[in-house]
C-alpha cells in the first residue's frame, strides 16, 4: 500500500472515530438529560446501546488509526459507525430489507418507507371474575 493511500485512509479513520465520539457523547448527554418524571428507566437503554456503538465500531477505528495498523480496516470500522450514526439522525439504510426468519415471522418496522407485516395481536384481557374474593 502506498504511503500516501495509507495516510488518506489514516485520516479518513480519525475524522469519521472523531465524528462517532461525538455522537456517543451527545448519545449519553439526551440520555441523562431525560426529566426525572419522565425516568421510567428505558433512557438508560439508550446509554447502553449508544456505548456498545461507540466500543464495537468507532473504539476499533480510532485505535488501529492512532497505532497505524491495517488502514483498510480501520477505515472500514470508520464508514459502518458514520453509516450508524448518520442513519439514527436521518433514516437511509434499507432496515426493512432484513427480516426477522427466526421465529417465522416478519418484525413490523416503524418506518413508513417500509412494507412489512404486522405482527398478530394479543387479543384484549377480558375482565373476568377474581378467584379468591
Amino acid at each position: 500500500m502506498s504511503p500516501s493511500l495509507r495516510r488518506i485512509l489514516r485520516i479518513a479513520s480519525l475524522a469519521a472515530a472523531g465524528l462517532g465520539t461525538l455522537f456517543w457523547l451527545g448519545g449519553l448527554v439526551a440520555a441523562f438529560t431525560v426529566p426525572s418524571a419522565r425516568a421510567d428507566g428505558f433512557h438508560m437503554l439508550g446509554a447502553v446501546l449508544v456505548t456498545l456503538y461507540w466500543v464495537v465500531l468507532v473504539l476499533p477505528a480510532l485505535v488501529l488509526a492512532l497505532r497505524d495498523r491495517w488502514p483498510p480496516v480501520s477505515a472500514l470500522f470508520g464508514a459502518l459507525a458514520m453509516a450508524v450514526a448518520t442513519d439514527v439522525v436521518f433514516p437511509w439504510l434499507p432496515w426493512g430489507l432484513c427480516p426477522d426468519r427466526a421465529h417465522g415471522f416478519v418484525i413490523a418496522c416503524p418506518r413508513p418507507c417500509c412494507s412489512s407485516r404486522v405482527l398478530p395481536q394479543r387479543p384484549p384481557f377480558e375482565a373476568g371474575p377474581r378467584h379468591g374474593r
